[in-house]
């Protein structure tokens, strides 16, 4: 099974969703303040579902928050770099 975010957006709007998003968010942030950029995998060290993980940095990418830097080669997800927007 291969992740898609249009089919895990819809549990990022869903109470463990949103506590989930929370704690990306936090994470990604204060990776980006100690670092400046940071790798998908850093966030997937937390516990939790992974592709609901994957979806809420998805999320933040469609809120305007980061932007994946390495867009344009194909990669695994957990090597996609983000910074601020």
């Amino acid at each position: 099974m291969v992740y898609e975010y249009s089919e895990c957006r819809e549990k990022v709007f869903t109470d463990q969703g949103q506590r989930l998003f929370i704690k990306v968010r936090d994470r990604a942030f204060k990776l980006l303040d100690e670092a400046g950029a940071f790798k998908m995998e850093k966030i997937l060290c937390l516990a939790g579902d992974n592709w609901l993980q994957l979806a809420c940095i998805d999320r933040m990418v469609e809120l305007n928050e980061i932007v994946q830097v390495n867009y344009e080669v194909e990669i695994a997800q957990q090597h996609r770099v983000f910074v601020r927007f």
